[in-house]
């Protein structure tokens, strides 16, 4: 998982959150990156993933959502990623 994708998730999941509490929940949010970054492998992002979503998109006619499934896919191709399991 590249770091923008990361911080993009971060902030779909915590922007529901009422403004009176955003630093206690930015500090959970950061303690829960720290996790994963820990159980994940943060790889760079690069001109070549750009290259292989757009390929992704038009092959597939990926639309909506899912293009930002295509984004990771493209990432893990890049990177010569097989499965999104865990390090340890």
């Amino acid at each position: 998982m590249d770091l923008g994708t990361l911080i993009r998730r971060e902030s779909e999941r915590t922007t529901s959150l009422q403004p009176s509490r955003t630093r206690y929940q930015t500090a959970l949010a950061l303690g829960e990156v720290e996790k994963i970054e820990r159980l994940l492998a943060i790889l760079p992002d690069s001109p070549a993933i750009y290259a292989e979503w757009c390929r992704l998109v038009v092959k597939h006619d990926v639309l909506g959502v899912k293009v930002h499934d295509a984004r990771l896919v493209a990432a893990m191709n890049v990177h010569g990623v097989k499965r999104s399991t865990p390090t340890t």
